[in-house]
């Protein structure tokens, strides 16, 4: 595998808010149905794409109604934002860019806007390294980083330093990636197990430094510790079935694969799929990345029936790609 699926899907994990406070009007409040938006690490999502089916016309309107009354930029940004959002939950990369941008454009105008300016940033940044843009997404989570030491908030400096940390992981840089997430860890953290309010962003910070410790030949018994603490926490705190677990399950299997469990690797990476495909939808970018997971691990395992099986049903989710593993070079998951 190579290191970037993984992380990619790790994007998923954490939306940083874009703070509601007062920013509507009264007139658009009762039309705000959705939860606000989270600067988001790969490895969460907001929404199921259903949800974010539902919440687009929904933020669509609400738009509508902003301009026409002369709704201030940084309202019609955050409205923006929450627009984007829900387009990147239901997996349409195009039109969740050109919102972002939207919203960027309109939140860069006023200082009082910079930490929802840098939420939405991050989101961007998420969306890049969804889709394997990953120096794109390294250059914005370094701007947020910026942003976000300069406003002062120690928990959202950790989250870009998690954010960060996970781009630094796809482009193979395991050391400062395991670093870059400790550093974040030691702040997110607090927990094993229970609910608190970083446990998103502490599991993130777990998963990434177990897939980097996995690709350090003298770190890979570390890894499975660390990938079994992300599974306790992903299962004492997160709903059954979330795609918190789901995450939590992909790195336990690779964690295991890297330290000669095969059959139990297989099982929680099979589980995990299942539990992607049943929260992302079957055609989200997240499943196809996990699909390179556990070719890696056929790759590994020599399995070359099931392998071949595997990349036509790859070849068929990019039909558009002659390389039959196109992403394995960008994806955290394809770490093998």
């Amino acid at each position: 595998m190579s290191t970037s699926v993984a992380i990619r899907s790790l994007a998923r994990l954490f939306k940083a808010p874009v703070h509601l406070s007062t920013f509507l009007l009264s007139a658009l409040v009762p039309m705000l149905l959705a939860p606000p938006v989270y600067a988001q690490s790969i490895y969460t999502q907001s929404s199921l794409p259903a949800e974010a089916s539902i919440r687009i016309p929904q933020y669509q309107r609400m738009l509508e109604v902003g301009e026409r009354t002369g709704l201030p930029a940084s309202k019609l940004g955050y409205i923006w934002a929450l627009l984007a959002s829900s387009y990147q939950d239901a997996a349409n990369e195009d039109k969740a860019i050109d919102a972002y941008q939207h919203a960027l454009h309109l939140l860069g105008t006023e200082p009082a806007d910079r930490a929802n300016y840098a939420a939405t940033l991050d989101n961007l940044g998420s969306l890049y390294l969804e889709y394997g843009r990953i120096e794109e997404a390294e250059n914005a989570r370094k701007q947020v980083l910026v942003i976000r030491k300069q406003l002062g908030d120690p928990i959202e400096i950790a989250r870009s330093e998690q954010h960060v940390s996970e781009t630094v992981l796809a482009l193979h840089r395991y050391k400062e990636a395991e670093q870059g997430a400790r550093t974040a860890l030691e702040t997110l953290g607090p927990t094993e197990a229970g609910p608190h309010p970083q446990a998103n962003a502490e599991l993130a910070s777990l998963i990434t430094i177990s897939f980097a410790e996995g690709m350090q030949s003298k770190k890979k018994e570390d890894a499975l510790r660390v990938a079994e603490r992300a599974n306790r926490l992903a299962t004492g705190t997160f709903p059954a079935g979330s795609l918190q677990q789901a995450h939590a399950l992909m790195a336990l299997g690779f964690a295991q694969s890297k330290n000669r469990a095969p059959a139990e690797a297989e099982r929680n990476m099979l589980e995990g799929i299942r539990l992607l495909r049943e929260r992302a939808g079957n055609t989200n970018p997240v499943v196809t990345e996990a699909l390179f997971e556990y070719r890696g691990f056929l790759k590994d395992q020599q399995r070359n029936v099931d392998l071949e099986a595997l990349d036509r049903q790859l070849t068929g989710r990019m039909p558009i790609e002659q390389n039959p593993c196109p992403t394995c070079k960008v994806s955290v998951y394809a770490l093998h």
